[in-house]
Parts: structure tokens; sequence; C-alpha cells
């Protein structure tokens, strides 16, 4: 007996006596493929199996991705989506090999929760097009080899554990973040830092949290090498606990001294305000005018 393989209409391939055997041509989307004379647990083994052959995939009319529309693809080494704008959640999750070195997709706009966690082969500086606005809890997490990130566009939304890690085998690389359009209503929550000095962002020197409206306790705990900080609001960000930088250069971690930039009206402002006082006061940082620097 055999299973016809149906993609958009057309069969393509026939699974024999559960073979897992695929030749496929040109696109795949798990929600395009159809299964006859197979259903239940069998059909959801058929199509793993499937998936897992699958090493391309392209479509330059495709807008949106599913949750998980490509997630677990474990031999899958590229796509080509030049048109797409939304990546919903989980819609790369667990794919180790798929080769993207920078960003690949310049017409995003929202990227969903978990959407490329796991993804060991985005690679280098990732830079978003301005296009994007919304970034999902846990999007890059575990992004190991991902060393620079940036996001020039008007971001509202950046959930929670963005970029940490999952443990000592999945250490985040990234030197730099810079998001300098982040939202005014924006609070950050463990986006960088974790309790868990395995997951946290153990190499980033620098981040750029833009206009963020809060920072929450341990955001960026465990950040051992964070020595540039760079805030752009017009009031003051507001900071919940001095372990919002425990084991950073701001606390004076190894001894080492760190930088924060300010618009210089507020310089003042934040040294006497309710934390930043006390960070303030240990006497790592140096203030910094925003404007007139490097990262104006």
């Amino acid at each position: 007996m055999s299973t016809t393989v149906n993609y958009k209409g057309q069969d393509i391939a026939f699974v024999e006596n559960d073979t897992k055997t695929l030749l496929t041509q040109g696109n795949y989307l798990e929600g395009d493929i159809v299964l006859t004379d197979v259903s239940g647990s069998d059909e959801d083994t058929l199509l793993l199996a499937l998936r897992n052959q699958v090493t391309s995939v392209s479509d330059d009319t495709l807008t949106s991705i599913r949750s998980y529309g490509l997630a677990y693809m474990t031999a899958l080494t590229s796509v080509d989506f030049p048109n797409l704008q939304t990546i919903n959640s989980y819609a790369f999750y667990n794919d180790y090999d798929l080769v993207m070195e920078g960003w690949q997709f310049p017409k995003a706009k929202t990227i969903g929760n978990y959407a490329f966690r796991y993804c060991y082969g985005l690679t280098g500086e990732v830079t978003l097009p301005s296009t994007v606005t919304s970034i999902g809890q846990y999007s890059f997490a575990s992004c190991k080899n991902m060393t620079k990130f940036v996001a020039n566009g008007a971001i509202t939304t950046l959930g929670t554990y963005t970029f940490v890690g999952a443990s000592a085998d999945h250490k985040m690389t990234m030197t730099e973040c810079h998001m300098p359009n982040l939202g005014t209503s924006i609070a950050l929550n463990l986006n960088w830092g974790s309790t868990t000095a395995a997951n946290a962002c153990q190499q980033l020197e620098v981040v750029d949290i833009g206009k963020a409206k809060s920072i929450a306790a341990n955001t960026f705990a465990n950040c051992y090498r964070l020595s540039t900080l760079i805030m752009r609001r017009t009031s003051v960000t507001t900071c919940a606990n001095v372990s919002a930088f425990l084991n950073t250069p701001l606390r004076g971690y190894s001894s080492r001294t760190a930088t924060i930039y300010v618009p210089e009206s507020l310089i003042d402002s934040y040294k006497a305000a309710s934390v930043w006082s006390t960070i303030n006061g240990y006497g790592y940082v140096t203030w910094k005018k925003l404007e007139g620097s490097i990262y104006e």
C-alpha cells in the first residue's frame, strides 16, 4: 500500500510502506500537504517524516508563515521568502541547521514568540528591516551564533526573554544589541539577563534600549561584560531594583567600569533618581551625554 502526498493540488511523491521518503519539488508548507489513505497518529508520523526530508523552501508570494509552519525541520538549510511579513510563533523553532547569515526577510513586520529559538544557523550581525515593529518572547533565544543584533524600526512590542540562552550548551555570544527606536511603552523584563548565569548574555558589551519606560529586576543579571548602556527616553527610564544589573560592570563586577549615555538634560535627574542613585553611588559608572556621542 502506498500513500499519496498531495502538494497544492498536485501529487508530488509517494510514501511506500512508511519508507519516509519524500521527493519534493519547490516549496513545502505543512498546511499545503494532504495525505490520502492515512489518518490520526499514522498521519502525524508521516508528516513528521516528510518534514525531515526537506532541505530548501522558497516562495516569492508568501506573506505569512503560520505557527509551527517550518518548525522542527531537521534537514532544512535554506529559505527564501522575499515578501514575508508575518512570522508567527514557533515558525522556525528548532531548525538547527537553517543557515541565515544576517537577515533574509526584507519586508518582515511581526516576529512571533519563539520564532527563531534554537536557530544556530542565524549567524553574525542580524539587522532587522525598519518595518519590524513587534518582537515576541524568546524569539531569538538560544541563537548562540548571532553576534550583533540591530532593530532600527519603531518597536512597540518586545517580549520577555528575547535573547536568553537555555543552558551552558546554548550560551549566547552576542556582544551588541541596538534598538534605538524602542518605544516609550516598552517595559524591559529579563530580555538579556537571567538569575541562571548560563542563560544570560554573558558576552553582551553594548546595549541600546531606546526610549523604554522601565527596567525590571534581573533584566541584565549576569551580563558580565555589559559596559555601555544607552537610554534615549526624554524622561528618566525607571529601574525596579539594583538586581537589574546583578553581576555587571555597572555594579563593579570583576572591578570593571561602565558608561551610561542619556540626554544631557537628564544626567543629574538620573543620579538623583531611585535605584539609579544607588548604582551611581557604587562608583563604577560614568555618565555621558548622548548628544554628540557616537550613539547620538
